[in-house]
């Protein structure tokens, strides 16, 4: 090491100046990665914690705004999730009925409609109907999302699709046809179930 020095002493002066230079510019890094870095993990945590602020504030609006319901408001929501009726067959009269008034709209031939095998599961009852309809793939597609997509709750629990034998069209368009036969299901609220 003192070898290194002494050539570095009697190295010419423009040398010299070049390595107290880069030993000044390596000391000038080490200074400001000494005082920058951990002002930019204060920053970067500065950063984290005013989000997580913004998104507990988010879930207390959310926690405040269910709270400021009416408890009529959240039993009257919950109830339409159900099927509703005097009995069973009332429930499913009414869901044979949504589902003729649908397939109308949708230009979807009804063959026969009954009722479907009522089963119970983790203590929840649910009932259904059978139904065998034929019409465009778009018709039947938009009947059977719109079934599913709205209130009550309604799940399709078994379908199949076939294509009408010999080509035969059954809406008397040109589009392409099926026929289906498709169980859906509802389920009845249970604590209407233990009050009744």
């Amino acid at each position: 090491m003192t070898e290194l020095l002494i050539k570095l002493m009697n190295a010419p002066l423009w040398v010299r100046r070049l390595v107290a230079g880069a030993l000044s510019l390596v000391i000038l890094i080490f200074v400001c990665f000494a005082v920058f870095m951990p002002f930019n993990m204060l920053s970067q945590k500065a950063a984290s914690l005013q989000d997580k602020r913004e998104q507990l504030g988010r879930f207390e609006r959310v926690i405040t705004a269910s709270n400021g319901l009416p408890e009529d408001n959240r039993s009257e929501t919950a109830s339409q999730l159900f099927l509703s009726g005097e009995n069973q067959a009332v429930m499913q009269a009414e869901l044979q009925t949504r589902l003729n008034a649908l397939a109308r709209k949708n230009n979807v031939t009804v063959f026969s409609v009954g009722p479907g095998k009522i089963f119970e599961t983790n203590g929840v009852r649910y009932i259904g109907i059978r139904a065998n309809l034929g019409g465009s793939v778009a018709g039947i597609h938009n009947m059977l999302f719109t079934l599913e997509s709205s209130v009550p709750v309604l799940f399709v629990r078994s379908a199949s699709f076939t294509a009408p034998a010999n080509g035969r069209n059954i809406s008397g368009k040109s589009e392409s046809n099926l026929q289906t036969e498709f169980t859906i299901y509802g389920a009845i609220d249970p604590f209407a179930q233990e009050q009744g």
